[in-house]
């Protein structure tokens, strides 16, 4: 179990990666935009896949031993059952409003050493987005830079279930909103392309100890209605010292459509 000591170090940390990061420039999943006038509103949905893996750490309690269970990208096709993740952007002016939504449904197995129990299977569902107003600080036109606060929301179902011993399982579900702060940029290459990164830190200790994420990628905007954008997703969430689950780390790549209603 990490130490508040660790915690606080860790989000200082993590805190300076991404502000020294979001300074390079994109979006929280790419927008397809061009300039426009200001009264005119701009009204944004991607549809995107995340092929994270999965990494969690369960506390012991009574007979369960304290575990790490890991799903590789390579294996998440597998384990994943189930999962969906959009964001809804709408944007007038310099003001913008923003909603970020995913949903995942995963089941692992992991090996343990060491009597009574010789594995574990954990399934887990996890519903987690994000809401939230900003501000485009900078507007040009080679890129834009933009700053934005809201509310994260997490809801986490976790069933454990031991083998190769007495029968043994158990659950936990956790519901957790925390405020965030972030921001994005993004920087036009020509031709259509463009690259830039985006990312959240919050928690703050308040319904958990961190919680933070970097988004990088690349896009092409196809033409006025589309854009393509491929790149990489980090999201980590540190638990307070209560329920099943310790931490949550996702990672992976990430491919998305933003269609420009």
């Amino acid at each position: 179990m990490r130490s508040s000591r660790s915690v606080a170090l860790h989000g200082v940390a993590s805190a300076a990666v991404a502000v020294a990061i979001l300074f390079l420039g994109t979006t929280d999943v790419a927008r397809a935009e061009e300039p426009v006038a200001d009264s005119e509103w701009v009204v944004l949905l991607t549809p995107y896949i995340w092929l994270a893996g999965l990494e969690t750490s369960t506390r012991a309690q009574g007979p369960f031993p304290a575990t790490t269970t890991e799903v590789s990208m390579i294996d998440v096709l597998k384990s994943l059952e189930f999962g969906a993740e959009a964001v809804f952007e709408v944007r007038k002016n310099r003001l913008i409003g923003l909603v970020d939504f995913s949903y995942f449904d995963l089941s692992a197995n992991k090996g343990l050493n060491g009597a009574p129990f010789t594995g574990a299977t954990m399934e887990t569902t996890t519903i987690f987005g994000s809401a939230n107003a900003g501000y485009r600080v900078v507007e040009h036109d080679r890129g834009s830079f933009d700053l934005f606060a809201g509310v994260q929301f997490v809801w986490m179902d976790v069933d454990l279930t031991l083998s190769g011993g007495p029968p043994a399982s158990t659950s936990s579900s956790q519901t957790l909103i925390d405020p965030i702060v972030g921001a994005r940029g993004r920087l036009d290459l020509g031709s259509g392309f463009f690259v830039g990164t985006a990312g959240t830190i919050g928690g703050f200790g308040v319904d958990s100890e961190l919680t933070w994420q970097l988004i990088g990628q690349v896009g092409w905007h196809a033409n006025d209605w589309l854009t393509l954008q491929a790149g990489y997703r980090h999201f980590e969430i540190d638990f307070k010292n209560n329920g099943l689950m310790d931490n949550m780390t996702m990672s992976g790549p990430i491919v998305g459509a933003t269609f420009r209603l």
